[in-house]
């Protein structure tokens, strides 16, 4: 008879540890149980409420017995969860930094998972992924009523997908220095300042998320930042929709801005920016400006329902505009100023209150 690997099947046995705080077998806190594990265990924690600053130092799953909601961690001062291991995954828990000089989650090398997770924050920040770490979050919530919502510096392959960022303080998500990330399916909600804000280098790929309720411009790229964003929907915002103030790449495609107190969007400071498809309906003042030298193109785009001039150009700007059609608007279809030079073709304009051109 075969002599049974008695080795291996002790290994298997040690990959799964529990995490219980009753008396049952296990260990009574998550950062004992990741100092007794090996690389690649699973940690199983029971629910309950968990005061702990939890280091990552190995590749372990963290994952809530009965599911997210159930098991809370809760760190009363400093990070909750700062990840120093290659990678590791969190699954199901509600992660909260109750200290307001900090992030709840902090990643600085490697990459950290965190799937179906709950992250509240009252610092400056909920998530910050700097240096040479990564965060890959699926279908994740992240609040933070004092900061913002999530902030990368990291250029090391930083994911969101199928996310929930609300009720933040600042900005909803910020891209910054060379950071870069990519948002599939995500929203963006009630932010106390843009919903996404790229600055210095920062490079952001979007597609299929929605902005809206936020108290500052709902996306705004500036410095040398970029983006490439598909199926962007931006509504409900009381000032303008998309500020582009960028020398870097901008390419927006098939995206809207439904709703909004100011420009729909407003190019500037010699940005050039390329919009495919977009769509205003509902601005209060243009539906698209271009001033500041702005240039760039608009192809296929519509303005609609505007409460003033659908199109401005101004400033020196030379935007060129591909079958832009503008309709229902209470001022001007399009209105050139200041020594602008765009060029328009194929131009359709209906029921304007003011002139086609002017």
């Amino acid at each position: 008879m075969e002599r049974p690997d008695i080795e291996r099947d002790v290994h298997v046995a040690h990959d799964v540890i529990m995490v219980t705080q009753t008396a049952a077998q296990g260990h009574r806190s998550i950062t004992d149980a990741v100092s007794a594990a090996r690389e690649g265990s699973v940690i199983i924690v029971s629910a309950g409420q968990y005061h702990e600053n939890l280091v990552l130092t190995k590749a372990v799953t963290v994952t809530a017995e009965d599911g997210p909601g159930t098991v809370r961690l809760v760190a009363a001062s400093g990070p909750a969860v700062v990840l120093a291991a290659d990678s590791a995954a969190l699954s199901g828990l509600t992660v909260e930094a109750q200290d307001d000089d900090g992030p709840a989650v902090v990643v600085t090398a490697g990459q950290l998972s965190l799937t179906e997770c709950r992250v509240t924050a009252v610092g400056w920040s909920a998530v910050y992924a700097l240096d040479r770490g990564a965060v890959l979050m699926r279908g994740c919530e992240v609040s933070n009523p004092t900061g913002a919502g999530i902030v990368v510096t990291s250029s090391a392959g930083n994911i969101l997908d199928s996310c929930q960022v609300h009720d933040v303080g600042t900005s909803g998500i910020v891209v910054a220095e060379h950071g870069e990330l990519v948002m599939r399916a995500c929203t963006v909600r009630d932010a106390g300042g843009n919903g996404i804000c790229l600055n210095g280098h920062g490079r952001l790929t979007a597609t299929d998320t929605t902005v809206t309720a936020t108290a500052k411009p709902a996306i705004a790229i500036e410095q040398h930042a970029g983006a490439t964003a598909t199926r962007l929907a931006v509504s409900d915002v009381p000032g303008i929709g998309l500020y582009l103030a960028s020398s870097g790449s901008i390419l927006i495609e098939d995206g809207s801005v439904t709703g909004a107190g100011a420009e729909g969007v407003l190019a500037t400071e010699s940005c050039a920016p390329v919009l495919r498809r977009f769509r205003v309906n509902r601005a209060r003042e243009h539906g698209y400006l271009f001033s500041g030298r702005a240039a760039g193109s608009a192809e296929e785009c519509e303005a609609t329902e505007i409460a003033g001039a659908g199109v401005g150009v101004r400033d020196r700007s030379t935007t060129e505009f591909t079958r832009m059609t503008v309709s229902a608007c209470t001022g001007d279809a399009v209105s050139v100023e200041s020594a602008a030079d765009p060029f328009f073709r194929r131009l359709r304009v209906f029921g304007c209150d003011g002139a086609a051109v002017e």
